[in-house]
């Protein structure tokens, strides 16, 4: 019997067990020094100042946006119209109105820059699959890169913020979790405040507060807290990083390889992709029955992050809207993903190839 090959895996090592382990064996696994590790070390591997860890990717972007708005006057914010449901999610959860724009009909799927109107006052840009967005072209407005899917990708680090995912699918896994990445102290700040019930006086989970100062709020916050326990497994799984997109980039090189004389196929662009996934886009009609043969060959595959096939957002914007966006509709249509994750085996691979080829053979 075949065993699945499934679009992501997590990688635990011996070094991952050691880090776990001594937290547990601590009896200490609130937020404290091996958080600080792991949002400076995260932090420093992006160039930022600023790291914050936090419960979830989708709390980031919530979070990094509401911080913002409060200075900015900013009500609206544009978002491509391919994405996962979190960044449209966490834009109306910070009590703003997303505004979708159109993305380049190709694996990547990168947001127009151009077609992004003048009454958004932040940009949402989304560095989908690995891949980092290189469209991107600084005006003066807010900009908060979601990174979730693109941890470590060159190019990433240009707009006033990054947003990461540690979910167990994605490149590394802190078991759960997020992080904001920036430059900016008073930024961060405000959204530390956020994260801490809105706490008035800041500290690094390790410095000794009187009771009266850690329990004073000036504002209103969330519990979005991390622990130690998450850090120490993100921290290791942080450490292991080079083998993890290695051993990703020579899985997905090998794909492209073996695919790239089937014309039908658009294949990903390899600069500076670090393969959270293989995104394939199918020029003919023939999407759905290629996805039909790699899963019956347990061939794991997903759609291209579809959004305005979403019933959400037809509520929202009407239920014709993905008519509107030509580029985001090619892909809802022809695009989908498979695996090329570290836990890959070379009959996973051979699986994919053949099976892709086999169809195309007929």
């Amino acid at each position: 019997m075949k065993d699945r090959v499934r679009l992501g895996t997590v990688t635990i090592t011996d070094e991952e067990r050691r880090a776990v382990n001594e937290v547990l064996d601590s009896g200490y696994v609130s937020p404290g020094e091996i958080t600080k590790q792991f949002e400076q070390q995260v932090a420093a591997a992006h160039g930022k100042k600023f790291g914050l860890a936090l419960n979830s990717g989708q709390s980031a972007l919530m979070v990094a946006l509401e911080a913002a708005a409060k200075d900015m006057n900013i009500t609206h914010v544009a978002v491509p119209a391919v994405t996962y449901i979190s960044s449209v999610s966490a834009i109306i959860q910070a009590g703003l109105t997303p505004i979708l724009v159109d993305v380049e009909p190709t694996p990547e799927a990168q947001m127009k820059w151009r077609e992004i109107p003048k009454h958004a006052q932040a940009i949402l840009p989304c560095h989908l699959f690995g891949k980092a967005n290189d469209n991107i072209s600084p005006d003066g407005r807010f900009i908060c890169e979601d990174a979730c899917e693109s941890i470590y990708a060159d190019g990433i680090g240009v707009g006033d913020c990054i947003c990461l995912s540690f979910y167990p699918s994605h490149t590394i896994t802190a078991g759960f979790g997020g992080m904001i990445l920036t430059d900016h102290e008073e930024f961060y700040f405000k959204c530390w405040q956020l994260v801490n019930h809105g706490r008035a006086d800041w500290d690094d989970y390790t410095t000794c507060h009187t009771l009266k100062e850690r329990f004073t709020f000036s504002d209103v916050g969330y519990s979005l807290k991390f622990s130690d326990l998450n850090a120490a497994l993100g921290l290791a799984q942080h450490r292991n990083r080079e083998f993890i997109l290695q051993t990703r980039y020579k899985n997905a090189l090998r794909l492209r390889s073996e695919l790239s004389g089937l014309d039908d196929l658009i294949l990903p662009n390899n600069n500076g992709h670090t393969f959270m996934m293989f995104p394939i886009v199918v020029r003919s009609d023939r999407r759905d029955a290629l996805e039909k043969a790699l899963n019956d060959e347990d061939v794991e595959t997903r759609r291209l992050m579809p959004i305005t096939t979403q019933p959400l957002i037809q509520r929202m914007y009407g239920p014709h809207v993905a008519h509107a966006y030509p580029g985001a509709n090619f892909l809802n249509e022809h695009g989908f993903y498979v695996g090329c994750h570290q836990g890959m085996t070379d009959e996973h691979l051979e699986r994919i190839i053949n099976t892709i080829k086999k169809f195309y053979s007929k």
